[in-house]
Parts: structure tokens; C-alpha cells; sequence
């Protein structure tokens, strides 16, 4: 498996010790994926519509992980390969500043992804740009992204993503800014990551905080409900699978679930979702409670090394290009 190891800050005992001393997150790189490929971006509204484009945004942000990233070694053990660290890859080193900056930014809000939901129980998370139209006006300064919980309570992040190593003004940064209300009211926690990459071995880590909120600062309200919100983070998936650019979408029941998959060969990986959400989304019969009885239901899923299925019902299954034998390699020897 992976790690990445992480610093956290300013959260109180209630998190457990995961969330108040340093420490290292395991995934994989299914896992890696998945947050990649479900946590929006700016303009998230404007890019994805339901006919090829959704295909070619999958193809787009699975390769910025392919490319810029790899293990830092293969090592074979007796239960499988041996954790690793996540290194910059050679065509990361390879990026002029300006492509540099833009790939850290979307490593931090992968990162961000996939924290919150390992840590905090906060599958769904979304760029608040997508909801830009529903704020009267835009907090500012304003956090990126908004998440929702398992227990329906909002969460607003802060994420911040360096090619180098961890200044102090990125750190300071993190707390500047203001916590968005959503719907009138206050979100549950506020929380600020950065991912940076080690000055000498070009290590992947990361730095979690929850900042104290600057209680002279006027906050406005972001005009979301949960079903609002949920109906627009499962768009991209949505549209994708129902074009036709790709061929039909195949069906794979795995640990008693049923999943609607597509597969996407010039990234080596299939992604889909659970049938019964899918089923809700395209009939219009989605109702908040009754959604998330069902997901309480719906049995857990442990990722493996090649496969996730998060906790918001999205499965991603990679192919060999992306096997732990290959992926300590740079990008072009990985072919073959």
C-alpha cells in the first residue's frame, strides 16, 4: 500500500489520535484515483454536460495523477508489496512553473478528498465554484470546497498545493480564511490541507489543520440543500454514463453489490456507480432520507490495491498500468 504522512494541527481530542498527532494515511492507488476523479474542480458546472465530454474529464484527471506521480520503490512481501511513499514523478520534475503550480492544486484537493473521507467520514466533496450561481454574494476571501458528512452536517475546506516544500506564508494562508454559511447556518468543521512534496527525496506529505474561525469576519450564505448538492456531485458520473461515446456501460456485482461501470481504456480503469443510486438519479425519485437509509445498508467495502469503492457509491477499478510492479516505474517504462 501507499503512505502518505501527515502533520495534523488544532483539532480537538474528539477527532482520536489520527487527527492530533503525526501520522501516516494508507490507500492505494484506486484510492488516489477516486478522490481524483470525484472532487470537482473550478467550473465543474461548465465543463461537464452529458455527452463526451464527461468521458474525456475522466481521461484528463486520471492522467494528471498517471504522469505526475509514482511509488517510491517496489518491494515484494510475504503478504504483498511493502508500503511505499509517493514520489514527484521525472514529467513532474519535467513542468515549467506555470503547469507545476496548476498539478500541485489539484494534488491538494485529491488530497483533500481523500482525508476527509478517511478521517472524517466526509465522502462527498465538491469545488464551491460549482455552486458560485447559488451565493448572493461569494465570500471573501472563500474556502475552495464544501463537503457533506454521513450525518448530513457541512464541512468547508481550505486547500493549498506546493511543488516544494512547506513555507510559512502558505501555512498562514490556511487561516485566512473566512468560513462559509451554508444555508444560514454555520458549517460542523472547517479544515485546511496542504500538500507539499519533500525538498530533497520529492515525498509526498501533508499538513491537516482545523483553523481557529476570525470572528470579525462577515460570512455569506451559500443557498445549498443536501439534495441539491448531492444531485450535482453525482453529475459527471451521471452524464457519463448515459453517453454513448465508449460504448455501453457493463454491469459487475462485487461483495454483494451491483455497480454500472464504464470503461475508460485510454486511462487502463473502469468507473461507475452503485445501481441503486443510479436508479434514484435517472428516475428523479431522490429522496434525502431515503438515500442515506440505503447507504447505511449498503455494506462497507475495503479497497484493495487495484480497487475503491467509496463511501458515496462510486467504484473505480484500475488495470494493470496502474499494478504496484508498475507504478514505482516513470510514466513510459510503465507500458509494456
Amino acid at each position: 500500500m501507499l503512505i502518505i504522512e501527515y502533520a495534523p494541527n488544532g483539532f480537538s481530542e474528539k477527532f482520536g489520535p489520527k487527527l492530533t498527532r503525526p501520522d501516516q494515511l494508507r490507500c492505494a492507488w484506486s484510492d488516489i484515483v477516486w478522490a481524483g476523479l470525484t472532487v470537482g474542480r473550478r467550473n465543474l458546472r461548465h465543463v461537464i454536460r452529458p455527452d463526451t465530454y464527461a468521458y474525456f474529464e475522466i481521461v484528463y484527471r486520471s492522467t494528471l495523477l498517471y504522469t505526475n506521480l509514482q511509488a517510491a520503490d517496489y518491494r515484494p512481501g510475504l503478504w504483498g508489496p511493502l508500503d511505499t511513499h509517493i514520489i514527484q514523478s521525472p514529467a513532474f520534475r519535467a513542468l515549467d512553473p506555470p503547469e507545476k503550480s496548476a498539478t500541485a492544486y489539484f494534488l491538494s484537493l485529491t488530497l483533500t478528498k481523500l482525508f476527509v473521507e478517511k478521517l472524517l467520514a466526509t465522502p462527498w466533496l465538491l469545488h464551491i465554484d460549482t455552486y458560485a450561481q447559488s451565493l448572493a454574494q461569494a465570500p471573501s476571501p472563500s474556502p475552495d470546497l464544501v463537503g457533506l458528512g454521513k450525518n448530513t452536517k457541512w464541512l468547508v475546506a481550505e486547500a493549498k498545493g506546493r511543488s516544494n516544500w512547506l513555507s510559512r506564508r502558505t501555512l498562514r494562508r490556511l487561516k485566512s480564511r473566512s468560513q462559509a454559511l451554508i444555508a444560514g447556518q454555520k458549517p460542523a468543521l472547517l479544515v485546511g490541507l496542504a500538500s507539499y512534496f519533500t525538498a530533497q527525496n520529492k515525498i509526498l506529505k501533508a499538513y491537516l489543520e482545523d483553523p481557529p474561525v476570525n470572528a470579525g469576519s462577515e460570512s455569506q450564505s451559500l443557498a445549498l440543500t443536501p439534495k441539491a448538492y448531492l444531485i450535482t456531485y453525482y453529475a459527471l458520473l451521471f452524464n457519463l454514463l448515459q453517453t454513448d461515446y465508449g460504448g455501453p456501460p457493463v454491469f459487475e456485482t462485487y461483495q454483494d453489490r451491483t455497480f454500472r461501470l464504464k470503461p475508460i481504456p485510454e486511462a487502463d480503469l473502469h468507473i461507475g456507480l452503485d445501481e441503486q443510486i443510479y436508479q434514484r438519479l435517472i428516475s428523479g425519485d431522490f429522496s434525502l432520507e431515503r438515500f442515506f437509509a440505503s447507504r447505511l445498508r449498503a455494506p462497507e467495502i475495503e479497497a484493495t490495491e487495484q480497487i475503491t469503492v467509496g463511501s458515496d457509491g462510486i467504484y473505480v477499478s484500475l488495470g494493470e498500468r496502474w499494478s504496484p510492479t508498475r507504478m514505482h516505474l516513470s510514466p513510459p517504462e510503465r507500458v509494456g
